[in-house]
């Protein structure tokens, strides 16, 4: 069963819950902290954000390159 898209908005807690279903040896046996998990996830969220921002700004911006070949 594929993993659902999640937006980078989504709220952690989902996420966490998707990877207690389809990684739940891990998370049982205590290899990874689920605060540790939260912390990445919110971690990788901000990091899509910023980034996300950034492209829509160079859209507009005067040397923003077209690479279409």
């Amino acid at each position: 069963m594929p993993m659902p898209e999640l937006e980078p908005s989504h709220d952690p807690l989902d996420w966490l819950e998707i990877l207690r279903k389809e990684h739940s040896p891990f998370l049982d046996r205590k290899m990874v902290e689920e605060g540790q998990i939260l912390g990445l996830i919110q971690k990788l969220q901000e990091n899509l954000l910023e980034e996300s921002e950034e492209g829509s700004e160079n859209m507009g911006s005067d040397d923003y390159e077209d690479w279409g070949f």
